[in-house]
């Protein structure tokens, strides 16, 4: 779909907050409200923004992130499908990509130790184990996430933070509110709290509450990038002679391209990972030159992977009855 200079100003400002109204929109896009309305649904009909969805700083809730690379040495399409199918269905899987490359598919897990991790990977390898040949895993220790400059021709915006600090509880109104938004992040307070039972007061408060507690980090739009002329590659990089003021100095660097849209800190096969959205692969392989050419001195190897995005769910989890209890 051809995008003109108002519909990606549009579409950049929803990937900054899905939240914000349209008249919020139209003052900083020069359009009125009807006309932003109008583009709006126009791009959803033609599935450019495919749904809203909320931003979780996960680690922080006490969960551990681990990222599982598979290589299948049987696959067709029905294989693929199951796989994706079963990924999709599962309620701790928060991230599943196909994967184009020397890797077919990639899957991050959400658990609360080293043993539930082990029992995922155990029913992976039971139901799928006859077709894998090969699996990397890793676990996640920090990953910034990075708004999408390249709509407006910029180059450092809204960063997104994902890692562990002090613990938060949540409690079952905490846990139900962020099933709704999770995949939802454009839904009103007054629908959640018709669909959850609690006034729209206590929606609001609440919402506050996790977006000051750090666990809310923004809402954002899942578009299809296909539909707009970006492919989805990510970098797997192995390094060398690593000190502190070179891994800033990368992170850096990550952040003022506008094409790099997440910093991954790895513990495991690679060191660091970064996931990019770019127009072409001559973009892609520019920037990956100028990577090498600046960083040259620590990048011991690099893969790269075309991906093709199956699932992104923050908070994956069902809604629970008054008397449950949150994951």
């Amino acid at each position: 779909m051809e995008l003109d200079r108002k519909d990606r100003k549009i579409l950049y400002h929803l990937d900054l907050d899905a939240r914000q109204s349209a008249a919020a929109i139209a003052k900083k896009v020069g359009l009125s409200k009807d006309a932003v309305h109008y583009r709006m649904s126009r791009l959803q009909r033609a599935g450019v923004i495919r749904h809203f969805y909320t931003v979780l700083n996960i680690p922080q809730m006490g969960f551990m992130h681990f990222s599982t690379l598979f290589r299948f040495s049987t696959i067709n399409e029905g294989i693929k499908e199951e796989f994706i199918g079963f990924c999709r269905a599962h309620e701790r899987v928060i991230w599943c990509v196909s994967c184009y490359g020397s890797w077919d598919f990639g899957v991050s897990f959400l658990a609360r130790s080293i043993d539930e991790y082990q029992r995922f990977i155990t029913t992976i390898l039971n139901r799928f184990g006859r077709n894998i040949h090969e699996k990397a895993m890793s676990l996640i220790l920090d990953s910034p996430t990075f708004s999408r400059e390249y709509l407006i021709d910029g180059k450092q915006g809204k960063e997104f933070k994902y890692a562990a600090a002090e613990p938060v509880e949540i409690d079952l109104i905490d846990h139900n509110i962020l099933s709704v938004i999770s995949q939802h992040a454009d839904i009103t307070a007054v629908e959640i709290a018709h669909k959850l039972g609690l006034t729209v007061d206590i929606v609001r408060y609440r919402i506050r509450q996790l977006q000051k507690g750090n666990i809310i980090q923004g809402f954002r739009a899942a578009l299809s990038l296909e539909q707009i002329g970006y492919l989805y590659y990510k970098l797997l990089f192995t390094l060398k002679d690593l000190t502190v003021e070179k891994e800033r100095a990368f992170l850096q660097y990550c952040r003022t391209n506008p094409h790099i849209t997440q910093f991954i800190r790895y513990l495991g096969n690679w060191e660091i990972q970064i996931e990019l959205e770019v127009p072409s692969e001559k973009r892609l392989f520019e920037i990956i030159e100028g990577l090498r050419n600046t960083f040259g001195d620590i990048i011991k190897t690099y893969d790269v992977l075309k991906l093709k995005e199956e699932k992104l769910d923050y908070y994956p989890f069902n809604l629970m009855p008054a008397a449950g209890r949150s994951p």
